[in-house]
């Protein structure tokens, strides 16, 4: 009787393991399958993968850094109005950084300074500027600037200034009464001057970043190794226009893209100092005036400091110092500039920016041009090749003496120079000067200043100042 039982158990359990495969049998098993079915997996669907590298050039970045970089550029240009967006800039990346000086005492700092603002140095001032003919005007003008030169040698031999500070006082009355006669005299024939803004004493303020610093050498460091530094300086006079200068050379001309030295040193060897500031951009000027660019600034330089710098060092160093105040005075006029049009560090310019400098004690003078190809100086050497351009003059003499009332040694070469400067008008470049602030128009083309007596009154919103943080830099 036992047999048969287990042979009854042995085909109920054979039963249940078929009910169970069908039960549990998965549905890609089955042998038929429908078309679309078939067709999905003919083409499949994936997720996008994000690039390891944004667009643009990057070199050996790290990606996760440079990512930060494209995604902080981003939502810049979110923000649209150029003082908002410096305001965002100000208050949410307070940095650590190196401060930049024009003149000190240190010696042998052009090639550092070459270095931080990516410059390639030029000797000359570039065809722009010098191709103009002013010779009939250099005779005309002649006497003015004579009779200006004696009139402030008359006044220090009567007045006998006592100290150095009013001897340099009177320097600077000397260097004033040049710049305005030219600017008097050229202006009645040409429009552009007429239109121009002059400011005494103007404040000039950048921010920026530049790599290539090996990790020993530096300290104002982010996490990916870009060194940041900061300028501040008060240019003595500057004219301003409603349009930008010309450019100087094509950046795409050889000369604009080359290789770049690397500098051996760090900023602490020549004795800079790190801040902790907000990282301002200040170009003389409140904005929204419609004179937004400069066309010339004029810096003081005071002959007490050049008598304390041979003192420390030695006479044959002066040359290279006044090279370097005026190449990094240059560069942080531009780039203050290209922040009032929505630039930045993380939004690179489109198009150059051009200014012109002169130094000057009101007897000596040196003339610099000046052209920013590009604000992404951060970015690998190797594999960011663009630099910028300066154009530096000889140191010239205007005049050797005052005797009898006469001036002696009179050089019109000198102003020869300063009236090509003047005359190298600004231009409408046919750009968008403002390609990332699609709703913030150009002051310059505003015109409805004032209303004709009669009209209707002119609607402006009236800005509340409680609509902005109180620690507000900008507003």
């Amino acid at each position: 009787m036992a047999a048969p039982v287990r042979c009854h158990l042995k085909n109920n359990i054979f039963k249940h393991l078929r009910s169970c495969s069908r039960v549990y049998r998965p549905s890609h098993c089955k042998q038929s399958t429908s078309a679309a079915s078939l067709q999905d997996y003919e083409e499949p669907q994936y997720p996008s993968i994000k690039p390891r590298l944004p667009p643009g050039v990057w070199g050996d970045s790290q990606p996760k850094w440079a990512w930060q970089q494209h995604e902080r550029g981003e939502e810049l240009k979110s923000i649209p109005k150029a003082k908002e967006r410096l305001e965002e800039l100000a208050h949410n990346e307070q940095i650590t950084a190196y401060r930049v000086h024009g003149l000190h005492d240190t010696p042998r700092t052009l090639e550092y300074k070459k270095f931080i603002t990516k410059t390639h140095l030029l000797n000359g001032l570039p065809d722009a500027i010098t191709n103009c003919d002013v010779s009939e005007l250099v005779a005309k003008l002649q006497p003015f600037i004579e009779e200006a030169i004696i009139e402030d040698h008359n006044q220090i031999r009567i007045e006998q200034p006592s100290d150095v500070v009013a001897g340099e006082y009177q320097h600077q009355e000397l260097m004033s009464a040049i710049f305005n006669t030219i600017l008097t005299k050229l202006a009645a024939r040409h429009d552009y001057l007429r239109r121009a803004q002059v400011d005494e004493d103007v404040r000039i303020e950048a921010f920026w970043a530049r790599s290539g610093f090996r990790e020993q050498y530096a300290r104002a460091k982010d996490n990916s190794g870009v060194t940041r530094f900061n300028y501040k300086n008060l240019a003595s006079l500057q004219l301003r226009s409603e349009l930008p200068l010309p450019e100087f050379v094509s950046p795409d001309d050889a000369v604009c893209s080359s290789e770049f030295p690397a500098l051996p040193y760090g900023p602490h060897a020549i004795g800079q100092n790190l801040i902790r500031d907000k990282p301002m951009s200040i170009s003389g000027h409140w904005i929204g005036d419609p004179c937004e660019f400069h066309v010339m600034s004029w810096l003081m330089v005071p002959r007490q400091s050049r008598e304390k710098f041979i003192q420390k060092t030695d006479e044959g160093y002066y040359d290279e110092q006044l090279l370097q105040y005026g190449l990094t005075s240059s560069f942080a006029s531009c780039v203050s500039q290209s922040h009032n049009q929505g630039f930045n560090r993380y939004l690179d310019i489109t198009y150059p920016f051009t200014t012109q400098t002169v130094l000057t004690d009101g007897q000596h003078f040196r003339f610099f041009a000046y052209q920013l190809n590009s604000l992404h100086i951060w970015r690998p050497d190797d594999a960011w090749r663009v630099q910028n351009i300066c154009w530096a003059s000889p140191n010239m003499k205007l005049f050797d003496s005052v005797e009898a009332s006469r001036v002696v040694g009179f050089n019109p070469d000198v102003l020869r120079i300063l009236l090509q400067m003047y005359l190298n008008q600004p231009q409408d470049r046919g750009v968008d000067l403002r390609p990332y602030l699609p709703e913030d128009e150009s002051p310059s083309k505003t015109k409805d200043y004032v209303n004709v007596i009669g009209e209707p009154v002119i609607e402006r919103p009236v800005i509340g100042r409680l609509q902005y943080r109180a620690d507000a830099v900008y507003f």
